[in-house]
């Protein structure tokens, strides 16, 4: 098949020039709402570690990793010792879910609500989420470390991780056996 180029002619371009005319005018005249209108923000998260002898670490430091927010102590080998862990809301109130490990063959961990609720298979299985969280509220999980006989000169690296709809925000306890 051959054929001859094809130029439009200035009349059969007036109509797709008016609907770009109108579209153009609408979009200045209305401008198109943001995609996240009618939506939460996302919600930012501060937790912190809280040792047994009042110790926090962490507390106004954001760290997906733990970066200064590690706490770091030794115990004596078969023992067991409690952490405080805490988050916040940031920015607005939102849910807060916990995520954390469930230890090693030296050290087990056991998670607990501040009402003394083992929330331990939510916590390391698909993670124990607060709902209705007020923006500035404090929702407490204990972490609970029992050293075994075996930890005798072994570490542990203990992280728990808090999220909310904006941020996540990573504490630890590093534990070594004495």
């Amino acid at each position: 098949m051959t054929g001859t180029p094809v130029s439009p002619t200035l009349g059969s371009m007036t109509r797709p020039l008016r609907l770009l005319a109108a579209v153009t005018l609408l979009t200045i005249a209305i401008p198109l709402a943001p995609a996240s209108a009618g939506k939460a923000s996302p919600v930012a998260v501060d937790s912190w570690i809280v040792a047994e002898n009042g110790t926090k670490v962490g507390q106004g430091i954001t760290s997906p990793s733990a970066v200064g927010e590690t706490y770091e102590t030794s115990a004596r080998a078969p023992s067991q010792l409690a952490f405080g862990v805490v988050a916040t809301p940031v920015g607005g109130g939102s849910a807060v879910t916990f995520f954390g490990g469930g230890g090693s063959l030296d050290f087990a961990i056991q998670y607990l609500t501040s009402d003394g609720t083992d929330v331990t298979l939510k916590v390391t299985g698909r993670g124990y989420k607060v709902r209705g969280v007020a923006e500035g509220q404090h929702v407490h999980l204990t972490m609970v470390v029992y050293l075994r006989g075996s930890a005798l000169g072994r570490s542990a690296n203990l992280a728990v991780l808090a999220q909310t709809s904006g941020g996540r925000d990573m504490v630890a306890a590093f534990v070594t056996g004495a």
